[in-house]
């Protein structure tokens, strides 16, 4: 496998988003980098979910979410609704997340740059995860080209990049990294 978890630093990039979805009128949101376009006709979407993750059952069960695009500003977003799992916590409370219900009643997480809802269609097992491909029913935009999304390659730029370049050799290290970032916010 060697260096192909860190494909990022070559330029291979992906959008940072928050998936959010709900079941019998609870709200569930967790933090994804995978994300990608499959079809202008019709428009679909596809995000990639690992089994283990709460979210993945309530999609499959619910058949509809939302991809809510973070901007840079909202990296500490991105790390509270990925450090933390909808089995232990309401994140909506814990991280008073403010939305508004859209045309599938999935929670549309405001202040992101764009809101896109959509209804399942397919599902695929691939490897450690499922594709999940959803047929776009509505978005909106709030922010432009202007505006920077927040990519993958800006969650590992805590601290200075020399120190996490030597530290992430380090068994266990990704451990210290999240009680540092949680302890920082």
């Amino acid at each position: 496998m060697g260096n192909i978890k860190h494909i990022y630093e070559a330029g291979i990039d992906n959008m940072v988003v928050l998936i959010s979805t709900s079941l019998d009128g609870k709200n569930y949101v967790m933090t994804s980098g995978t994300v990608a376009e499959v079809s202008h006709t019709p428009p679909l979407l596809l995000t990639s979910i690992c089994p283990e993750r709460y979210t993945h059952d309530i999609i499959r069960k619910s058949r509809v979410f939302a991809v809510n695009v973070l901007s840079k500003k909202q990296k500490m977003l991105a790390v509270n609704c990925g450090s933390k799992s909808g089995r232990d916590i309401d994140k909506f409370k814990e991280f008073h997340l403010k939305y508004r219900l859209g045309e599938c009643k999935v929670p549309l997480i405001n202040g992101c740059l764009a809101n896109i809802e959509c209804r399942v269609v397919a599902e695929y097992p691939h490897g450690d995860h499922t594709i999940f491909v959803g047929e776009m029913v509505d978005a909106t935009v709030i922010g432009n080209r202007k505006y920077s999304s927040l990519l993958l390659s800006d969650m590992n730029t805590v601290g200075p990049r020399f120190l996490w370049e030597i530290l992430r050799k380090i068994p266990g290290i990704f451990i210290l990294k999240k009680i540092f970032i949680t302890q920082k916010k």
